[in-house]
């Protein structure tokens, strides 16, 4: 169970309409740098291989809607997403289960 200083934990997955990589180069770095600046510890849980689709595990103080609202539109002058991309986010409770020796299972176990 995580800490009141940790937050709750949250699984945030992206469904991307436009997966160019010329998009992705840009749209990774500053979603991470966002996720830095929202949670107090976040890691990549999952991506797609045609990586449209991709999750973060991420601890917060934030609320789930609250973490949406700064994904969806931070303090930019661009456009983050557009309408055709898709934000999903789950509290990850007490009881979760997962298989597999991984960085993200690791995360899990220690947050």
């Amino acid at each position: 169970m995580p800490t009141d200083r940790q937050g709750t934990r949250y699984l945030i997955v992206l469904t991307l309409g436009d997966a160019v990589p010329t998009r992705l180069q840009t749209l990774v770095p500053d979603l991470q740098a966002i996720l830095k600046d929202a949670c107090t510890s976040s890691e990549l849980a999952f991506r797609s291989i045609t990586r449209d689709v991709f999750g973060y595990f991420a601890a917060s103080t934030l609320s789930a809607h609250q973490l949406k609202t700064k994904i969806e539109t931070p303090d930019r002058r661009q456009p983050f997403l557009n309408n055709s991309d898709a934000v999903l986010i789950v509290e990850l409770g007490e009881h979760f289960d997962a298989s597999g020796r991984s960085k993200a299972w690791t995360w899990l176990q220690h947050h």
